[in-house]
């Protein structure tokens, strides 16, 4: 069998026609194999550069977190030193107040031990 297809092959190689598909299908070939190399190449340059951009962005995201943590505490502790200035509310005793809440539970205190 294999003498069969050796033999084929050195009269398709003998003919001038044989040498030229042979010639060009090499030629074609090794085309083909550099467009792959290259294909393949430019793949893994795409996804470095991907990559990098990927860290960036996370870089940034994390940097942004950061300023938010830092402005959310620098408002809080701008809150509490405007809150350090007020003044203290007085006390006030609910026997003292006129009206409201207070009037209500003088007038209603004895309510439940009177029965009504």
């Amino acid at each position: 069998m294999i003498v069969w297809l050796a033999a084929i092959w050195k009269a398709f190689l003998g003919t001038t026609i044989g040498r030229w598909l042979v010639g060009s299908g090499v030629v074609i070939l090794a085309a083909l194999g550099l467009a792959a190399v290259a294909f393949v190449k430019g793949k893994h340059a795409q996804a470095d550069t991907d990559a990098a951009k990927d860290a960036g962005a996370a870089q940034r995201a994390a940097q942004e977190a950061a300023d938010a943590v830092q402005h959310s505490a620098d408002a809080v502790r701008a809150t509490n030193d405007e809150i350090s200035k007020m003044p203290d509310a007085g006390t006030q005793r609910i026997g003292d107040a006129t009206a409201g809440p207070a009037d209500w539970l003088r007038t209603n205190a004895d309510r439940d031990k009177t029965g009504s």
